[in-house]
């Protein structure tokens, strides 16, 4: 019987499902802490990679809205305007800051000239 009433449930109130995919963010400097302005719309966490670097971070979009990641470094502090919408997100004031989807697959991408998803290769020819 909670079944047959879940599924009428689901069917009456459709739930709405968003299209946010996650980011990491890559510093041209090392991170010492980030923060973001309202929890609520996004989490942060720093990556600590096997090299220790500490210039990546990982950005989780939970819901729409706008909001702010304050990364902190070294002699100061950066901060990310995010703007989420149901199927992007866009930043903006990324001046030292390089972003990569985590999610959705690019065809192609580079960070500091390096390519971290080489471009497609044709194999028609085999």
């Amino acid at each position: 019987m909670k079944k047959i009433l879940l599924t009428f449930i689901m069917l009456i109130f459709p739930l709405r499902a968003y299209a946010f995919e996650d980011y990491m963010i890559f510093s041209d400097t090392i991170v010492r802490g980030v923060v973001v302005e309202d929890n609520n719309i996004a989490d942060v966490l720093p990556v600590q990679t096997i090299d220790n670097n500490k210039q990546i971070i990982l950005f989780k979009p939970k819901k729409q809205g706008t909001t702010f990641v304050i990364v902190k470094i070294v002699n100061g502090e950066r901060r990310i305007k995010v703007d989420i919408d149901e199927s992007h997100t866009w930043f903006e004031n990324i001046d030292g800051f390089e972003f990569l989807p985590c999610d959705i697959a690019p065809e192609y991408v580079q960070v500091d000239g390096v390519d971290l998803i080489p471009p497609p290769v044709s194999r028609k020819g085999e």
